[in-house]
């Protein structure tokens, strides 16, 4: 590579540079309880996604620099008439409530964090106290705010045993380098426990 200054002197450095081509894979998902009952997502709970590398927080939300800011949780049950039929399953929203971020979905290892007769969602953070994100190296900590249901016969519910988590991530997120993110599941690391 050669330099040259505006008096025009030049200098030559020799060397060589490697390109990041490998994309970001999700690593980890955790939660950990802020509020008063294990098993029972709660305001101040929070759920954290660990990336093999630091992402570009622009990736996830257009300005965002990866200081704290608003954002919706919501947990979908997938259980029918009261059942726990299907897990639960996450998925982080937008201040407005209106679209997904691109975390992509988290299965929640069991099926009795959210009840409804018909299925049915709990939100955190539409209302009342919001839900904030906030960017750390390559982790990004989502603290849950004020709780509540929507729909007819639905609730949040407490788990009554110990399940993992699997964080199935989309290929919108990328590094620094502008390597898209792979979309490999990530299983929650350590023994099986009852999450928030």
């Amino acid at each position: 590579m050669t330099a040259t200054d505006v008096a025009g002197n030049a200098r030559t450095v020799e060397g060589s540079a490697t390109a990041d081509t490998t994309p970001p894979t999700a690593v980890d998902i955790q939660t950990a309880n802020g509020g008063t009952t294990i098993g029972k997502p709660e305001e101040k709970d929070s759920i954290t996604y660990t990336f093999s590398e630091p992402i570009d927080p622009q990736s996830i939300v257009a300005g965002w620099n990866g200081t704290a800011t608003n954002v919706v949780v919501r947990m979908v049950d997938n259980g029918l008439l009261g059942l726990p039929t299907g897990n639960d399953e996450l998925f982080i929203y937008n201040a407005a409530n209106t679209a997904t971020l691109p975390f992509g979905g988290v299965n929640m290892g069991r099926g009795d964090y959210v009840a409804g007769l018909l299925g049915g969602t709990i939100t955190f953070g539409a209302n009342g106290t919001a839900s904030t994100m906030v960017m750390s190296g390559n982790t990004v900590t989502v603290t849950l705010g004020t709780y509540a249901a929507v729909g007819i016969l639905v609730a949040r519910t407490t788990a009554a045993g110990t399940g993992a988590m699997t964080w199935t991530p989309v290929a919108t997120p990328y590094d620094r380098a502008g390597n898209v993110m792979s979309t490999t599941a990530a299983i929650q690391s350590g023994a099986a426990r009852k999450n928030f």
